[in-house]
């Protein structure tokens, strides 16, 4: 085994421009051929349209519930950046760093571990707050114990993979210095890849248990949906979210032999048959245009440019040496990293978002080719707006920048005009 040599400065710029521009070429490939940017037949813009279904005086209880949680949540946003640049552009994350012991992988990992647990109990007293105010209007069905139960789970499985990528990034640092980018690359792209596919098998039943779907009007409906959508698919699955909340919802995860359908049990209980087959349909639209796989593939060619963009800022001793660090091998260069890995991911949110809304209409579209139901998609539609306490219309920049689906208001309005046509 190679010995591992000591840090030294400077990153290859040239090596990380090269990864950009390789990372740009591949998304931009994928993304035009596989992302449907035109998400209506023979048009871009839909007209607006009201929910009738739900009254006045509700729709205003749930817009002024879901603008508490979108500051919430904007605040929180802002409290853990603003936490993470303190420690990583100041001498506070190098200090962290000398006081944790052990050999350079050891405190590589505690490191990650300690940064994921502050910025965890940060949050707490914001994402506490919402937990009660769910609770309150009934949108949450958790006790405390199980509260906190999912919040320590998130965490460690959060902390597990922060560790991991921060030993991969300053092991390969140390023994490559000017060319760690290349391996950490392809490493990342291998491991979105893999994850995309277990998910289901190893993080999904950690949260929940699954069942398969009984026989029944809504099992026999499924599989004609899918016979006509011409999906093939191997599960359908019901996940036991009653206990965790009374929102409805149905998703795709995985890819290949792990691809399935999950419903959760408030929907097959609560949406009548007609309207909890739009939503099958609309999944079975993913399953059929392999959304989650292209997603998947999408997310691993990004991470190139992600890569080469921190290679490119680890170059930068000015950069390094605000917090303390001397090289991208030096331990210390932890918070930094992840400050800089958690303002990217903030910084291109709003095209995740852009592709998964196309994505997300292109299905509805299908939804409604496949059923023909365009007053059943609409009442649906109010429905999952009214049990999840969501804005039917939200303001642009919240939309632009977190809307990973169209707003409640913009699918009602795609299904009137794919009606009038």
């Amino acid at each position: 085994m190679p010995v591992a040599r000591e840090p030294e400065s400077g990153t290859s710029v040239k090596t990380s421009l090269t990864l950009i521009v390789i990372g740009g070429v591949a998304v931009g490939t994928v993304a035009a051929f596989v992302v449907p940017w035109q998400w209506l037949p023979d048009a871009h813009l839909w007209r607006g349209a009201t929910t009738p279904w739900i009254s006045t005086a509700r729709r205003s209880d749930i817009e002024a519930f879901a603008e508490v949680r979108r500051y919430l949540g904007w605040a929180n946003y802002a409290l853990v950046l603003l936490a993470l640049g303190w420690c990583a552009l100041t001498r506070a994350g190098s200090r962290l760093m000398s006081w944790l012991p052990g050999p350079w992988p050891v405190r590589t990992a505690l490191g990650a571990v300690s940064i994921t647990l502050a910025t965890t109990l940060i949050s707490l007293p914001i994402a506490w707050w919402q937990h009660t105010r769910a609770l309150h209007v009934g949108l949450s069905t958790q006790s405390a114990t199980a509260w906190f139960r999912d919040l320590a789970l998130s965490w460690l499985i959060d902390a597990a993979t922060t560790a991991l990528i921060l030993v991969l990034v300053v092991g390969f640092a140390r023994r490559w210095p000017r060319r760690w980018p290349l391996p950490i690359a392809a490493c990342v792209a291998a491991a979105t890849l893999a994850l995309s596919m277990a998910y289901p098998l190893l993080i999904e039943p950690l949260f929940n248990r699954f069942t398969p779907l009984p026989q029944g009007p809504l099992r026999s409906a499924i599989t004609k949906l899918a016979e006509r959508q011409g999906v093939r698919i191997r599960e359908v699955l019901v996940a036991d979210a009653s206990r965790r909340t009374t929102a409805l919802n149905a998703y795709v995860s995985g890819i290949g032999g792990t691809r399935r359908v999950v419903l959760y049990d408030t929907l097959v209980s609560d949406l009548p048959p007609d309207q909890a087959q739009v939503v099958v349909a609309h999944e079975l639209a993913h399953a059929r245009n392999h959304d989650v796989a292209w997603g998947t593939a999408l997310g691993a060619v990004g991470s190139i440019i992600g890569v080469g963009v921190l290679g490119l800022l680890l170059s930068r001793r000015g950069l390094l040496a605000r917090g303390g660090a001397n090289a991208a091998g030096d331990p210390r260069v932890v918070p930094l990293v992840i400050f800089l890995i958690a303002a990217g991911s903030f910084a291109v949110s709003p095209v995740q978002n852009v592709v998964s809304r196309a994505m997300e209409a292109r299905a509805d579209v299908e939804s409604l080719q496949a059923t023909s139901d365009f007053e059943g998609f609409r009442r649906m539609q109010a429905a999952l707006c009214d049990k999840s306490w969501c804005d039917p219309a939200p303001p642009a920049l919240a939309q632009f920048w977190f809307g990973s689906h169209p707003t409640t208001q913009e699918r009602i309005g795609l299904a009137n005009d794919l009606e009038g046509k």
